[in-house]
């Protein structure tokens, strides 16, 4: 049961982390298409989007990594 909520809560964090950077880039292309039109410059917001999603998947990477290595070694443990 604990490791069901912990996996829950892991999987809705996750989910908010994911969601986070597409929210944003929602955000500042609706603001800046309704107040500079279509010709704004959208490079500056497109880097910092850019670098958040690699920072994002890089986190990713490594928290599941390690999610794997703990069942791994609650496996070891179980079968011991």
């Amino acid at each position: 049961m604990v490791t069901a909520v912990r996996r829950l809560k892991a999987a809705l964090l996750w989910s908010l982390i994911l969601f986070l950077p597409m929210l944003l880039a929602f955000t500042i292309l609706f603001f800046s298409f309704h107040r500079y039109g279509v010709g704004a410059d959208y490079r500056k917001w497109l880097y910092i989007l850019l670098v958040l999603l690699i920072l994002t998947a890089s986190l990713d990477k490594r928290c599941r990594k390690n999610a794997a290595q703990r069942e791994e070694a609650s496996n070891v443990q179980t079968n011991a």
